[in-house]
């Protein structure tokens, strides 16, 4: 049974009301905002991921595809379908949290600040508008703590399998799970709880976690570990501009709202004797930290970490700040409100793109410009999930012109390549319904899709430029390009090839060989 607060006995009806009217209002401000903009190109991804189900792709474990086929089969093509996932996760992360504070021992007030810190927060406003594995993440990483103070609090040794299942399953959405249940199970060991890690429960949790875990662990395996091909690449492009300093002002910065409530939360958890039975929900946070912080991992990488932390400061705050100090809770909440609000567009799509681009003009005079500083280092006109938001459209039309600018037999014959798998995913999610062929790409996932030979003698390229189209085709035209200031695709140009020589087919063959030989594919 549930541990609960003495006190909280005759008060469930209200703390019911509060929690569904604030995670009910947290499911509205999304699907109220999540089609203004198109669909992000990793968002595109993960649905081309559901027409190939997989026990594992490229940079990703297989729940995206498997949630991605389900989507397209229950609701076809629908934006809002896809949007409603993840703003479900965020719906439910609240509830969570509210959960969460009741067994810390938290009343109403402390619901209400808790849930408020996380509603606010640009962070997770900004991931629970996006159908990535981001939004599941940090709602298993909130679950899987909320799971532990259970079993702090009630001694149910049970829910050690529990824990092991919701532990596999978050592994097959995102592997970076292992950090925080690490972190954990580290946690746990240094606080009076141990005694806990004695249980043959704990045994069969770690079982369950491996069998649900294996079919993926498995197909990593057969096809040697591309993942750590992707992280390799991952670190090279992007995690190279990652340094400690960065990564610890991502963490004060992407809960901006909700900044002194978390921090709260934490120090109290950490510092106040009071509290020594729930300090292992500090400690593992600054263990994750450091884990990521050591594998030069971005930011957004540890946001799961801060739900729980939400939590405890609400739950601090009742408590300890009354009296002369009450003035300072007030002030926190007030802070929240005001920096929530006035940040909000950074967070959620609510300008259109022309008033955006004015709005990170002014808000860069008071916060600087780290929300438009992409992750090639830069600043830029918007932030870097706005400008992979648009113009995918405008890309999928300009090649189905040129797809309908072909005959009948050029039509038949065509591929259409593309470099990018933003591009390649934009085209197949928005071409399909008007009767394009499934792009090739050796991006991605999508390299595991590419056929190993070819027979196509009509070529339909995109490229930010020609590349080595003179060696491959007789003849070659630009057909156009895509002009979107707001894109970080602007200037893609699309050429129409045809009569090829003799060199095309080779080298296509070889060029996949190749690279699939790097991961190993057909091994």
């Amino acid at each position: 049974m549930t541990y609960r607060h003495p006190k909280m006995k005759n008060k469930l009806s209200g703390f019911w009301i509060l929690t569904l009217s604030l995670a009910l209002f947290t499911l509205l401000i999304h699907l109220f905002t999540c089609t203004n903009y198109e669909l992000h190109r990793d968002e595109l991804l993960y649905m081309a991921l559901g027409r190939h189900l997989s026990f594992g792709y490229m940079s990703t474990p297989p729940l995206m595809g498997f949630l991605g086929f389900l989507l397209q089969h229950l609701f076809g093509y629908s934006g809002p379908a896809i949007k409603l996932l993840p703003a479900l996760s965020g719906t439910f992360s609240v509830i969570v949290i509210a959960l969460m504070v009741r067994e810390l021992g938290g009343k109403n007030f402390a619901v209400a600040i808790a849930c408020s810190a996380f509603i606010l927060s640009p962070a997770f406003l900004r991931s629970d508008n996006q159908f990535m594995p981001v939004p599941f993440d940090e709602f298993f990483w909130l679950a899987l703590a909320y799971l532990a103070l259970l079993l702090v609090n009630t001694q149910n040794e049970k829910l050690w399998i529990a824990i092991g299942a919701l532990t596999a399953i978050a592994f097959l959405n995102k592997y970076s799970i292992v950090f925080f249940a690490g972190a954990l199970f580290i946690s746990l060991l240094l606080s009076p709880h141990r005694t806990l890690l004695r249980s043959k429960y704990l045994a069969y949790g770690l079982v369950l976690a491996f069998i649900i875990a294996s079919p993926n662990l498995y197909w990593q395996a057969q096809h040697h570990f591309p993942v750590i091909t992707h992280m390799g690449e991952l670190r090279r492009t992007q995690l190279v501009n990652e340094n400690p300093f960065t990564f610890t002002m991502g963490q004060l910065l992407m809960n901006m709202p909700g900044l002194f409530i978390w921090l709260t939360g934490l120090l109290c958890l950490l510092f106040l004797k009071t509290e020594r039975k729930f300090r292992f929900i500090a400690i593992s946070y600054v263990i994750a930290m450091a884990f990521l912080m050591a594998g030069k991992g971005k930011a957004y990488y540890a946001l799961g970490a801060y739900p729980m932390l939400f939590a405890a400061g609400g739950y601090t705050l009742e408590k300890y700040f009354i009296g002369k100090l009450t003035w300072l809770k007030y002030l926190f909440i007030a802070n929240a409100l005001l920096v929530g609000v006035l940040i909000m567009p950074l967070s959620l799509p609510v300008l259109p793109l022309e008033k955006m681009v004015d709005y990170c003009k002014l808000s860069s005079q008071f916060i600087g410009s780290w929300p438009t500083r992409w992750e090639d280092g830069k600043n830029h006109l918007l932030p870097q999930d706005y400008a992979d938001e648009t113009g995918w459209i405008q890309l999928s039309d300009l090649v189905v012109s040129a797809y309908q600018s072909l005959d009948s037999a050029g039509q038949k014959s065509c591929m259409i390549y593309t470099n990018d798998y933003g591009q390649a995913s934009a085209i197949q999610y928005y071409g399909k319904q008007k009767g394009l062929p499934d792009p090739v790409s050796m991006s991605d996932a999508f390299l595991f899709w590419a056929p190993d030979s070819t027979d196509k003698t009509t070529l339909i390229y995109v490229g930010r430029n020609p590349g080595k189209l003179d060696t491959l085709f007789n003849t070659y035209a630009l057909f156009g390009i895509l002009r979107n200031k707001y894109f970080r695709e602007d200037g893609l140009q699309v050429f129409v090839c045809q009569n090829p020589k003799p060199y095309w087919k080779t080298y296509y063959t070889g060029n996949v060989r190749e690279l699939k030989k790097e991961i190993a594919i057909n091994q």
